[in-house]
């Protein structure tokens, strides 16, 4: 190959890499309005209002997608937080490190099975305080707890500029008040976490 040759071959690449980077942010723009506006914050069983993020979470959410509900159903009091990375990939993450970080000791993790798939159930413990925290990532499909296959088909969705899989949201909930609810009954009575 000569010089010449050689070059151009050079200057191709890097205009490819140059449109394929321009390629992704224009997709990651567009991707900004995702599902997470139809989440509803009150239905049939259930009430609820939009909570607002505190500065310290609009800092670390960067330019995610998120919103923060609170429902109240009879005694149970949640909070639902769902989280879209599409815009900020580390906006997303694994909620233990959050957890440990704001003071609270693991004291159990235990599975569960929700519709087409499973959660995670974390009992923590700060000093004498109690508090549950359910979370799962959903793919609008499956729903699952390895944030390395969170990884996976988040990095697959944008290599694939959308056309492969759909990009996947984190889903945390816990309860607020004195009284942790039973998991189980609570996924039932609030059909609205299996529609993310």
């Amino acid at each position: 190959m000569s010089r010449t040759n050689g070059q151009f071959l050079q200057w191709l690449i890097i205009l490819f890499v140059v449109l394929a980077t321009f390629a992704f942010k224009i997709h990651a723009t567009q991707q900004q309005h995702s599902s997470l506006h139809d989440v509803p914050v009150s239905g049939y069983g259930f009430d609820g209002r939009a909570l607002e993020f505190s500065d310290a979470e609009l800092a670390f959410l960067g330019k995610a997608e998120a919103i923060k509900h609170e429902y109240s159903q009879a005694d149970y009091r949640l909070v639902v937080v769902v989280v879209d990375g599409s815009n900020n990939r580390h906006a997303v993450h694994d909620p233990i490190f959050c957890l440990r970080g704001a003071g609270y000791e693991t004291t159990s993790n235990t599975e569960f099975p929700i519709i087409n798939g499973h959660g995670q159930l974390i009992s923590l413990a700060n000093g004498s305080a109690k508090q549950k925290v359910a979370f799962w990532f959903s793919n609008g499909e499956q729903r699952y707890t390895a944030f390395s296959r969170y990884l996976a088909e988040s990095a697959i969705n944008r290599l694939t500029f959308g056309a492969i899989g759909s990009q996947p949201k984190m889903i945390t909930v816990y309860s607020t008040g004195g009284r942790i609810p039973n998991w189980s009954s609570i996924l039932d009575r609030f059909p609205v976490l299996m529609d993310i």
